[in-house]
């Protein structure tokens, strides 16, 4: 997961929940912020791990993701 450098070195941690619109072979279509980090800048870096993937094995057309930004 990409954790991006302003973020880190502002201390920012968070969850995004983004919700993935998938066509019927289970690649990603769209996505969006279902659930907000509160910080945009780990909401857009979701965003951007996101489209690396290029489909998910899945019957839904619609799949909830969680990602969870932690600096340990």
């Amino acid at each position: 997961m990409f954790y991006p450098r302003e973020a880190i070195d502002r201390g920012l941690e968070g969850h995004v929940v983004l919700l993935l619109h998938l066509d019927v072979d289970g690649r990603i279509q769209t996505a969006e912020v279902a659930s907000s980090s509160g910080h945009a800048i780990l909401d857009d870096a979701a965003l951007q791990a996101v489209r690396r993937i290029t489909a998910i094995a899945s019957n839904a057309r619609q799949v909830l993701l969680p990602v969870d930004f932690r600096l340990d």
